[in-house]
């Protein structure tokens, strides 16, 4: 669902302040350190409940004062996020909620920024969160088996670093693989059909090379997992810890058999983030009735006018409501957008500039 207005009070180095945006295209533009990126990020408080940026909420107060209040009207439903002694009250449609994930999955909410290469360069723990966003959105038990699938895991670590009680591990092995198969399917589903969208409809962004996804399971998995929990054993008493699961799946990204890594210079690899993330929104469009709102901070950092432009192509294919930043209201922005709200923003000051 779009996000129709917002207030800022005390955030960041952002004066207080109320916006009222378009429902397709927002352009922030203004000099480094002004303000640009701290909107953007209250914007993931109010849609993910969390900062893109650091994980010490406390950082995003103001300096000078000792809160944060934050307060969005979306299509549909109404945001506040507070944080005040080391505490975050979160209301949803003025009542008080607890879990985080009811908050997330009212409006998908994604980032694209210098942390996207990441997503490439990054751990295999990029790439998993990568494929959970999607299916959290999607899969409506995702979360649930995603969670007992974690405390499987933290017990059967806990007993392997213990060396007690290690008749338990039979009981755990069994959930274990049980939560990890079904895992699996719906990971491994997930990259199959990122990759054919990637290469149908986004392979322009691809610089003319075929970019081949495969989802690599932390597991053999042409053979039983559970058959290898106990096979691995003894070596996971020894090193207190489990070698097999879902927890080690990762995708690998290859042009011609070579890691994409390898071949890609930096440009190169930012451009195939995007196309992903790209991919993985315009699959999700497919699913979803939500509204997802995207959240590009300096989009033409690194990419020529040309990349520029088609991205700003691809973003018209899927139901998005973009926030995208800039140093400046490039005409390559303004000049592919029909309608949009264009802000400016300086020495935390944002100001509207202007419709069309």
């Amino acid at each position: 669902m779009s996000l129709r207005q917002i207030s800022l009070n005390n955030f960041r180095n952002i004066q207080p302040v109320t916006l009222d945006f378009h429902s397709h295209h927002n352009i922030i533009y203004g000099p480094n350190a002004s303000g640009k990126t701290s909107l953007l990020e209250a914007i993931n408080f109010l849609c993910q409940g969390k900062s893109f940026k650091t994980h010490k909420i406390d950082r995003c107060i103001n300096k000078r004062q000792n809160d944060f209040l934050l307060f969005g009207r979306f299509e549909n439903h109404k945001v506040g996020f507070s944080r005040a002694d080391q505490t975050s009250v979160i209301r949803l449609n003025n009542e008080n909620i607890q879990r985080v994930s009811l908050l997330a999955k009212k409006t998908p909410c994604r980032v694209i920024n210098d942390e996207c290469f990441e997503l490439i360069t990054g751990t295999p723990g990029s790439r998993r969160e990568f494929m959970d966003w999607y299916l959290f959105h999607v899969e409506h038990n995702y979360l649930k088996l995603w969670s007992e699938h974690k405390h499987a895991l933290k017990q059967r670590n806990a007993l392997l670093k213990q060396r007690k009680n290690i008749e338990q591990l039979e009981y755990w092995d069994k959930l274990m693989a049980e939560y990890c198969q079904k895992i699996y399917d719906l990971r491994h589903t997930h990259v199959v059909m990122l990759e054919g969208v990637l290469k149908k409809e986004f392979a322009d962004l691809l610089f003319d090379m075929s970019v081949n996804l495969e989802f690599t399971p932390g597991w053999d998995s042409s053979c039983d997992l559970l058959g290898q929990l106990e096979e691995k054993r003894s070596k996971d008493i020894k090193f207190g810890f489990s070698s097999l699961g879902s927890h080690r799946d990762d995708i690998k990204l290859t042009v011609d058999d070579t890691a994409v890594t390898q071949i890609l210079s930096r440009g190169q690899i930012k451009r195939l983030s995007i196309a992903l993330i790209l991919s993985q929104l315009y699959l999700l469009s497919q699913q979803v009735t939500n509204q997802t709102i995207l959240l590009v901070d300096d989009l033409m950092a690194e990419l020529d006018n040309h990349t520029t432009d088609l991205v700003l192509q691809h973003l018209d294919k899927i139901n998005l409501q973009v926030f995208i930043t800039n140093i400046n209201p490039d005409t390559t922005l303004l000049d592919h957008f029909q309608e949009y709200r264009l802000f400016h923003v300086e020495h935390g000051m944002i100001k509207p500039v202007r419709n069309r």
